[in-house]
């Protein structure tokens, strides 16, 4: 597998991700809008509903009715408070979790970016080298064609290679 399709796939799955992160704060921020909304429904609710039966009950038994009913609000008023701090706990982990997201973001970031320069630097090296090789091949295909049309051969001798200029076989590496 070549280096760009590695680099793509890891694009892909670094995308992939992300858009994955993103649902999942969508669905934490919606979660924690929705139990904050029902906690403070459910705590109006409770303190309607307390103050309702104690104007009900408020004639006639009011006497033994008073200390129960106060200590239910205390009750109703506790469990808000008690749901406030939850809220407050789920909407400090939420603030956490997005900052984590946005490091986990940079480093993806980062992670392309020194990718990309890898990339760039292997092109450029591979073609430089492509450059070279191509220089090569022309020189060898040269001596190739020297060889084949009899300008280029080996020397009489056999120790050194000569070539015929003119009609006359000159020795090259003297």
């Amino acid at each position: 597998m070549n280096l760009e399709t590695k680099i793509d796939r890891l694009i892909q799955n670094i995308v992939l991700l992300q858009g994955k992160n993103d649902q999942r704060q969508k669905l934490i921020e919606t979660a924690h809008w929705k139990a904050k909304s029902a906690m403070d429904e459910a705590g109006r609710s409770l303190g309607d509903t307390a103050r309702s039966i104690k104007g009900l009950t408020a004639g006639t038994v009011a006497s033994a009715v008073e200390k129960p009913l106060q200590e239910f609000e205390q009750g109703v008023e506790k469990l808000c408070r008690e749901f406030a701090v939850i809220a407050a706990h789920a909407d400090k982990q939420q603030r956490e979790a997005a900052k984590r997201l946005k490091i986990f973001q940079w480093t993806a970031f980062a992670a392309l970016a020194v990718a990309a320069v890898i990339s760039i630097g292997s092109a450029v090296f591979m073609m430089k080298y492509a450059r070279q090789e191509m220089i090569r091949s022309e020189w060898i295909a040269d001596i190739n064609n020297a060889v084949g049309k009899g300008k280029l051969s080996r020397c009489a001798d056999g120790s050194g290679v000569c070539a015929k200029i003119k009609g006359k076989t000159v020795r090259l590496d003297k």
